[in-house]
């Protein structure tokens, strides 16, 4: 049988606010957590007091979140695209400014993924997100049919652990937007990585935080893109 991409209509809710994505239906818990606090709407994982998802039709879900204060929202979002006004705090890093970044990490990290391959491929047609440990050389993965949400997913993932965040690299199996880099940039990664490419904004944004982004992340290589200076002695382009 052909893997199909299972969609869901899935709604986040809060006291006095929410929004609405079309996305895979699962690690929903992990989405809301890490939207929020990576998105900057929360300041930190602290401010979310708990979260449920409930079945309200064969493909609609619905997250309830309990926050511990609102969130001061007059805009509404849907799809990853704001309508009005947008309350987000402006990207600010939480990475210590003088760490570096090992080349021979993100290989690392490229080959672990590539070993895996055959096996990411099986779950579908999905785009994958990995929060990468370079001293235990471990990798906490989500996935979903989005590459923002996919993010999330892993974000919220961790978030809901425990496991650190800062200092770790983060990856997407997706093209990296904007978006995606001012998430890492919140959340204090040392850097993001790619097996497509950057768009431009996402390259501008790296450069003013002093995030390593890199793209064409393969086990042989990879080429970089903002942050070289923060990179460790190596061979690269």
């Amino acid at each position: 049988m052909l893997p199909l991409a299972w969609e869901a209509s899935i709604e986040v809710h809060w006291p006095g606010g929410g929004f609405s994505v079309h996305g895979s239906p699962w690690d929903l818990d992990a989405f809301a957590v890490g939207h929020l606090v990576a998105e900057g709407y929360v300041p930190s994982f602290k401010g979310i007091r708990s979260v449920s998802v409930r079945s309200t039709g064969e493909d609609d879900v619905r997250v309830e979140v309990e926050l511990a204060r609102g969130i001061p929202r007059r805009g509404a979002r849907r799809d990853d695209v704001m309508w009005g006004a947008d309350p987000r705090t402006v990207p600010r890093s939480r990475r210590n400014p003088g760490s570096n970044v090992r080349p021979e990490h993100l290989l690392a990290l490229a080959k672990s993924l590539r070993e895996r391959e055959r096996t990411l491929r099986a779950a579908g047609p999905l785009h994958w997100a990995a929060l990468y440990d370079p001293p235990t050389g471990r990798s906490l993965l989500a996935s979903d049919l989005s590459r923002h949400s996919a993010m999330d997913k892993v974000l919220g993932k961790a978030l809901l652990s425990g496991l650190p965040i800062a200092g770790r690299i983060l990856y997407s199996t997706g093209r990296i937007g904007e978006e995606m880099t001012a998430k890492a940039i919140r959340m204090g990664a040392a850097a993001l990585g790619t097996r497509s490419v950057p768009f431009r904004a996402a390259v501008e944004l790296a450069g003013r935080h002093g995030l390593v982004l890199v793209g064409k992340l393969r086990p042989e290589g990879f080429w970089v893109y903002a942050g070289k200076a923060r990179l460790a002695p190596g061979s690269v382009k």
